[in-house]
């Protein structure tokens, strides 16, 4: 009689069989469920019980990502508010900027008239120009906004490079200076308004 049940038993119906096979089988059911989304999935009860009813696997398996689809929906929300608000953003951005190049040259025009008269003037010139330019990113000008604060901010970055290479009219080479920490900080302004003005090109090619 023990023999009989023993050899009755699946486990020992051909040997034994491969726990991989019992691994195996929620990976086969759940690909089924997304090929057949018209079968149709008993969920059991509790024990002595009929199962539950019927529901559909599809709705049943691709319930469970509901969250993903609020989750998207959101970051398409939020996407479209962030490219709607790119220029305002880019413009304030074009403000700041060019004003603080204004600023760091107004600094240093004081100490530019001993130099030269010129480039105290020219120092003094720059600012003025910043704040014209602002005003016109302020009130949404190209040419003189953007183009004008382009064209000072250009103009200040070849005056730093040439004052330390080549020299200026009457004004000697000064390599020394590379790293004078208003002349960085400049540059690093500038370099920025540059990047902010070809990011306000490409928006108006996209309009």
């Amino acid at each position: 009689m023990g023999n009989r049940l023993d050899q009755g038993h699946p486990a020992n119906r051909g040997g034994t069989r491969s726990p991989a096979r019992y691994a195996v089988r929620p990976l086969v059911k759940l690909v089924g469920m997304v090929k057949s989304p018209q079968r149709r999935l008993s969920l059991p009860g509790r024990q002595g019980q009929p199962g539950s009813k019927c529901v559909h696997e599809g709705e049943f398996f691709f319930s469970n990502f509901s969250w993903y689809n609020s989750f998207h929906e959101t970051s398409l929300a939020k996407g479209e508010s962030v490219m709607k608000n790119a220029p305002r953003i880019c413009s304030w951005g074009g403000i700041a900027l060019i004003a603080t190049t204004g600023f760091i040259h107004v600094i240093e025009a004081p100490d530019s008239f001993h130099e030269a008269a010129y480039k105290g003037w020219l120092f003094s010139a720059n600012g003025l120009g910043a704040l014209v330019a602002a005003y016109g990113i302020y009130r949404g000008k190209r040419s003189g906004g953007w183009n004008l604060g382009l064209l000072i901010v250009v103009g200040s970055l070849i005056g730093y490079v040439a004052s330390r290479t080549v020299g200026l009219p009457h004004i000697p080479a000064e390599p020394e200076v590379w790293f004078e920490p208003l002349g960085v900080a400049s540059v690093i302004v500038e370099g920025l308004f540059v990047a902010v003005f070809m990011r306000m090109t490409v928006s108006d090619k996209r309009i």
